[in-house]
């Protein structure tokens, strides 16, 4: 049997929504035998939800939407109610995960024309179109940590299709027609990210231009190196700068007002735009019309009034897809737009000129959030993660550090480039991952794993021999560019022979042996760099001692030809 099909798709977006949607009528000289309404619902869940406990807990979540369809007087017609649940198991560290979930649910009815003439069938048979009101809403249930921050995001879909069973040779052509198919992901509006860190603004002025005029301002990209891009800043704060000539042309004397507005609009690749606006407004007392029209003489009155960087509108954005990849690329490229108006009231006889220029303070700033680092504590065998702080000391190119807060020994891994790690008191392994790094075991006995090297980087390590005890720290991947530096040594006391292959197994390595009392005071400091031959070592190092401004004395070996 024949069947004759029309459809429409309302797109995934944010519930509540309103919307119609608009059907063809099928042709009643097709010979319908039955007819079928038909409307599915889907849902989409969405969550970003940060565990603040101590320890990793479950989440649960569940969705559930309303999706109608109206009659074109308003009334109720179809309802689906599809849900949508998520579940997950959020690790203790604090850092935002997004999850999501998604369901979809169907509601018919159906009509035979032949035998009924109801109303409803009539909406959808005939030669014409019939329009539709489709509504959505969203209710979400959840179920987390005793201590979480989450934020809940639902879309809803709705797909209206009426399918008619033909007779015999019936037929409209046999169309299907489908409109509007267009499932969009719509990234939802955290608003919020944990554990976010924000860049060094950037900020640049777009100079003060005609109403009307384009421009662009370009900005330094994302470095991924930092972390993950979650968000993007804009700021901006425009300026106004209008000016008029006013000749009252009334025989009496006149109050004139006037008002200028400018709109400065910065639009981000790939997202929305952001707006400022000022205003600057005056009044003028002007003389009666002195008969010559000429924009002059008494009963004229120039006015120049301006206004700083003033309101400043600034929207923060989640990116995802293009736009994240462009503002990783960069650089970022910011279109500028001057809109605006002037509002003038003064006498009925009037001859007026006016200029009106604006201009912006643009900041743009990305959110990003910092990778982990990974520690345990050798003593007790507790471990766990921990985010690195902004970088505070003087050497260049660092990003993060962290700084072990135990007194115990403890072995760390960070993930991210360009940090410094210092560990305690006790026996530590520190490992980076690349970049540029700085590694300082403090006292006792280390094993520090530098970075390969092989995105340009170099690192460098610090050990401390003035501990006391007897101490045997081990370096990993030590290549050109990296430098050592023992404290605690002292030129002409402290001994520093060398041995060609020396250390744990698997480690060995050209090794120093130093007394760092002195000769005959027992071999208390050593230090072996793993898989480093003598003769690579007499190849590319340089080994300076030396005593620090009013502080200890080290030795220093560089790796630097």
């Amino acid at each position: 049997m024949p069947t004759v099909t029309r459809t429409a798709t309302l797109p995934l977006r944010l519930a509540p929504w309103s919307d119609t949607v608009t059907l063809d009528q099928i042709d009643p000289a097709a010979g319908i035998i039955s007819l079928a309404l038909s409307l599915q619902g889907t849902l989409v869940s969405q969550v970003e939800v940060a565990n603040l406990d101590l320890a990793p807990s479950p989440f649960g979540s569940s969705a559930t939407a309303q999706v109608a369809l109206l009659r074109p007087d308003g009334t109720p017609w179809l309802a689906a109610g599809p849900s949508a649940g998520i579940q997950a198991l959020l690790p203790a560290t604090g850092q935002a995960v997004r999850l999501q979930g998604q369901g979809s649910a169907m509601s018919t009815v159906g009509y035979i024309p032949a035998a009924t003439a109801s109303a409803d069938a009539a909406l959808l048979v005939g030669t014409g179109q019939v329009t539709l009101p489709v509504t959505a809403s969203a209710r979400v249930y959840a179920t987390g940590p005793g201590n979480m921050r989450a934020h809940f995001a639902s879309l809803a879909s709705a797909d209206v299709s009426v399918t008619a069973a033909t007779g015999p040779g019936g037929s409209d052509g046999g169309s299907t027609g489908t409109v509007g198919i267009d499932y969009i992901f719509i990234a939802p509006p955290w608003g919020v990210s944990f554990g976010t860190v924000e860049t060094k603004s950037q900020t640049q002025t777009a100079a003060d231009a005609a109403i009307g005029a384009a421009s662009t301002l370009t900005f330094d990209g994302f470095d991924p190196a930092l972390g993950v891009l979650v968000g993007v800043t804009l700021s901006v704060a425009a300026d106004a700068a209008g000016s008029a000539v006013l000749e009252n042309l009334d025989p009496v004397a006149t109050i004139v007002s006037l008002m200028h507005t400018a709109t400065v609009t910065a639009a981000l690749p790939g997202g929305p735009s952001v707006s400022s606006t000022q205003s600057v407004s005056t009044s003028r007392t002007v003389a009666a019309f002195d008969g010559v029209d000429d924009l002059g003489g008494a009963s004229a009155t120039a006015i120049a009034e301006s206004a700083p960087s003033g309101s400043v509108l600034a929207r923060a954005e989640t990116v995802s897809g293009a736009a994240a990849a462009a503002f990783r690329a960069g650089p970022v490229t910011l279109g500028i737009a001057r809109t605006g108006a002037t509002v003038l009231a003064g006498p009925g006889n009037l001859d007026v000129a006016t200029t009106l220029q604006a201009g912006a303070q643009v900041t743009l700033t990305y959110r990003y959030v910092s990778p982990t680092l990974s520690y345990t504590d050798t003593t007790t065998g507790q471990g766990g993660t921990a985010m690195p702080d902004v970088y505070s000391g003087p050497v260049a190119g660092l990003q993060r550090q962290y700084i072990w807060p135990g007194t115990h020994g403890v072995a760390i891994a960070a993930s991210a480039p360009d940090v410094f790690l210092h560990g305690g008191a006790g026996d530590d392994a520190l490992s980076v991952s690349g970049g540029s790094n700085v590694l300082d075991g403090g006292t006792g006995s280390n094993f520090l794993t530098g970075a390969t090297g092989g995105d340009g980087g170099h690192d460098a390590f610090f050990l401390d021999a003035r501990g006391g005890g007897v101490t045997w720290s081990t370096l990993v991947n030590f290549h050109a560019g990296d430098t050592a530096t023992i404290f605690g040594f002292y030129d002409g006391t402290s001994t520093r022979p060398f041995t060609a292959s020396d250390g744990a197994a698997g480690y060995r390595g050209w090794t120093v042996h130093s007394e760092i009392n002195g000769a005959g005071a027992g071999v208390d400091a050593s230090l072996t760099f793993a898989g480093i031959s003598r003769a690579v070592a007499d190849a590319h190092w340089t080994v300076t001692s030396g005593t620090l401004p009013g502080g200890p004395g080290y030795l220093l070996i560089q790796w630097d030809h």
